[in-house]
């Protein structure tokens, strides 16, 4: 315990720009990026959350089990079936981030609103209004499609997009391994 302790309390740092090497500087907060335990710690410390996240029953949940915040890392995806369902989740999300001193950004927060398969068919070229929605304090912005964890999620409910994207990548690894490899 004393090592982790030292670890983390016993931290300095140095960045590197244009070549040049600034001063050491001691880290305050967070986990260190790339350590194996990082995730681990991480876990622990957003658990609450989760679990916050929860309580007040609003989220998406399959029979029993709770599946209205999925988080990996320090990405987080809140599923709710209503605007007001996910007002209230943000609001638990803001009252965890006074209490733990957490910020969430905004800017790099997305919002889609899918519907049902059959809905979206029917309704292909209506416009929907989407209800405002924040978190700390700033708005947060309505996507039609979003990069998640290494895949496209599109709010029509097609792969086609994330196929296109998985496809890219091939090509370009391709391309690599013949720009090193070629004769």
């Amino acid at each position: 315990m004393r090592i982790m302790v030292n670890i983390y309390t016993g931290q300095l740092v140095k960045v590197l720009w244009n070549g040049v090497y600034s001063h050491n500087f001691p880290v305050i907060n967070g986990v260190k990026q790339g350590s194996i335990l990082s995730p681990v710690l991480f876990s622990v410390y957003i658990d609450e959350l989760l679990l916050a996240l929860r309580q007040p029953n609003v989220g998406c949940f399959m029979g029993s089990w709770f599946v209205g915040a999925l988080a990996y890392a320090d990405d987080i995806v809140l599923m709710a079936l209503t605007a007001t369902a996910v007002r209230r989740m943000l609001a638990v999300c803001d009252e965890f981030a006074v209490k733990l001193d957490v910020r969430f950004n905004a800017s790099k927060s997305k919002c889609m609103f899918i519907r049902p398969r059959k809905s979206y068919k029917s309704h292909k070229h209506t416009r929907l209004v989407m209800p405002d929605l924040s978190i700390g304090g700033n708005n947060v912005e309505f996507v039609e499609k979003w990069p998640h964890l290494g895949h496209m999620i599109s709010l029509n409910l097609s792969d086609d997009d994330d196929v296109s994207l998985r496809r890219q990548s091939l090509i370009g690894q391709i391309n690599d391994v013949l720009c090193r490899f070629g004769r």
